[in-house]
């Protein structure tokens, strides 16, 4: 799959591992249609569209098992259309959008996480005051 390069542009959010950067993984994945997801949220897998949307242990779709956490936030359009800039020009041109796989996260920048996702994804540990969740595959 393509990785998105989306245009450097303060409107865009986007998580920054918490530290060793270097070793993050990202991967590209097309998304549900209509969605506004902020960096940071939990996202499943839909098991009928293998789109993804945000994770919930309740739903019943495939997404109630998380597979890793957006890298910038997400706003798609009614056919599943990513937005991000094209030059100066904000539209819906893209495809797919980053997610992170592996890398170390501040618990409080993460939206959605749940006990369910720390069990699936890797696990929280404590670096100072801060929890922090590690993403291993």
């Amino acid at each position: 799959m393509a990785v998105v390069n989306f245009t450097q542009n303060e409107e865009i959010g986007r998580l920054v591992p918490f530290r060793n950067a270097q070793d993050a993984r990202t991967q590209a994945f097309a998304f549900g249609n209509s969605l506004n997801l902020v960096a940071g949220t939990v996202v499943g897998q839909v098991t009928a569209t293998k789109k993804l949307k945000a994770y919930a242990s309740g739903n019943s779709d495939g997404s109630e098992i998380p597979i890793g956490v957006l890298e910038y936030d997400v706003v798609t359009n009614a056919t599943g259309k990513v937005q991000g800039y094209v030059g100066e020009r904000l539209d819906y041109a893209f495809e797919h959008s980053s997610v992170f796989l592996v890398g170390e996260f501040k618990v409080s920048e993460l939206t959605g996480l749940d006990a369910n996702a720390i069990t699936k994804l890797g696990r929280v540990f404590n670096s100072g005051t801060e929890g922090v969740l590690r993403m291993i595959r």
